[in-house]
């Protein structure tokens, strides 16, 4: 029997790409929560099924989105392009070798969607 081969850049990269319906329902319960962002941030956006989300969600927020992988960032200026019918969406292909900062993974919190993350 021979073993599954795997996706070397799944692997490098963590890939989970978000379903489009999962990231509208994800999008849909924030603002049902009455999540009014004035901006997103995604970090790790992929081809951008969670950011599209949110800009279609949340009309006025201005997006940004970050990604590492080379193909995803391709895919993702290209929808860019047909998806974003004029919102603002800033795009930026990143290397993160090194990340500083303050992660609210820990005490995750629906609000960390939003701008009241605790500070501490």
């Amino acid at each position: 029997m021979s073993m599954p081969r795997h996706n070397t850049g799944k692997i490098e990269f963590g890939d989970f790409q978000t379903p489009p319906a999962l990231a509208q329902s994800v999008c849909q319960l924030l603002d049902g929560q009455g999540l009014r962002p004035a901006s997103i941030l995604e970090p790790t956006c992929g081809i951008g099924n969670f950011l599209f989300a949110a800009m279609d969600q949340f009309p006025t927020a201005i997006a940004s989105g970050v990604e590492i992988n080379d193909s995803y960032f391709r895919e993702l200026e290209r929808r860019a392009l047909t998806e974003s019918n004029g919102r603002r969406l800033d795009l930026q292909r990143a290397d993160f070798s090194h990340l500083i900062g303050r992660v609210c993974w820990r005490n995750f919190q629906i609000r960390c969607w939003s701008s009241a993350i605790p500070h501490g």
